[in-house]
């Protein structure tokens, strides 16, 4: 192709096309920078609030060193001994359950448990074959230590064989 514009002009559309160059990488090369220092006042700011929040940390470890080491023995022990007092003072189900199946004699049969905690009272639903087996039961319950209180209502003594009964006493 050929150009039959005169030189003159030709210049002017060459300095044009410069000028355009130039106005276009100084407005990109503006933008850049821009981001560069959003993107450095956004980094900034995050780790300002970490230094902040590590500040915080760093006095709030300061405040809590302030308590001196036996102050802390001696809280941690009396936490332990309230612990073990807590648990000396229960009653292991797992225990009396034993207790009962060592006191039950063999025609014994029960048929529900009961029992509330915390008032550590036992309740049994059961069958005995006769009376003389129920009665063994009820006096085994009876002289055991850990029981106390055992209460077999009258009418279960109405019939002789085969006796459903329900028999109640608490835990010491």
């Amino acid at each position: 192709m050929i150009n039959l514009l005169p030189p003159e002009n030709k210049e002017a559309l060459k300095q044009e096309e410069t000028f355009r160059l130039a106005l276009i990488l100084g407005i990109l090369s503006i933008l850049f920078f821009l981001c560069l220092s959003l993107l450095m006042l956004s980094i900034r700011i995050y780790v300002g609030g970490e230094i902040a929040t590590q500040r915080f940390v760093v006095e709030s470890a300061r405040k809590g060193q302030e308590e001196s080491p036996f102050q802390k023995i001696r809280t941690l022990n009396g936490d332990i001994g309230s612990i073990n007092q807590f648990y000396a003072n229960q009653v292991k189900v797992s225990d009396v359950m034993r207790d009962i199946a060592n006191a039950m004699p063999p025609r014994v049969h029960l048929t529900s448990i009961n029992y509330t905690s915390p008032g550590g009272r036992v309740s049994l639903v059961g069958f005995a074959a006769g009376a003389e087996d129920l009665l063994a039961f009820r006096d085994a319950i009876e002289q055991d230590e850990v029981f106390e209180n055992a209460m077999l209502p009258p009418s279960t003594w109405v019939v002789s064989q085969n006796i459903d009964f329900s028999l109640s006493f608490d835990v010491r």
